[in-house]
């Protein structure tokens, strides 16, 4: 076995550095991007109510809500307008940032929907959110995935103690 020479010394020296040179910037963009999907999940946060605003329409209620990734392509959405209540668990596609972009648009969209359009029918709700997803994300016009949601909705009318369930499943019954 020969002896290493200087040279071979220098080399794996200079090698060493280089590794130590990209294992920092790996960090620090590892960190600025962690950060920034931090950062994400506030605004995501943000978007939902309060399980107390639930719990007082539904006094035994409770909300379990617990991303798999820091941001969540899962939801739920809540609306109490004139006497009825509409609730929902929506899975959209993805599951970290495209899934939370996902909930980011529904979010919205339910909102128009419901909040200012004042449609309460679960069914016309899923298919108007069905038509938006879809004109939004072109996929009438583009070859690709169908990206959508499962969805269960629920109207509950306690003033004619009525309830009304619409659900969307990408895979069967409706693409969102």
């Amino acid at each position: 076995m020969k002896p290493k020479t200087l040279n071979h010394f220098i080399v794996l020296e200079e090698q060493v550095k280089q590794i130590s040179t990209q294992s920092e910037q790996l960090e620090d963009t590892y960190g600025n991007i962690t950060a920034s999907i931090t950062y994400a999940k506030r605004i995501q946060e943000s978007i939902l109510i309060e399980p107390q605003t639930i719990s007082e329409y539904f006094e035994q209620s409770f909300v379990f809500y617990q991303p798999k990734d820091i941001v969540s392509g899962d939801f739920y959405w809540f609306s109490a307008i004139e006497s009825e209540l509409i609730i929902t668990a929506i899975d959209c596609t993805g599951h970290g940032v495209p899934g939370a972009f996902m909930t980011m648009m529904a979010n919205s969209m339910l909102n128009e929907i419901v909040n200012e359009k004042k449609e309460t029918n679960p069914a016309n709700i899923l298919l108007a959110l069905n038509e938006k997803i879809r004109e939004t994300l072109n996929q009438e016009q583009q070859e690709m995935a169908q990206d959508g949601m499962d969805m269960a909705l629920v109207k509950i009318s306690p003033v004619n103690k009525e309830v009304t369930f619409a659900g969307a499943n990408k895979s069967n019954v409706l693409y969102c």
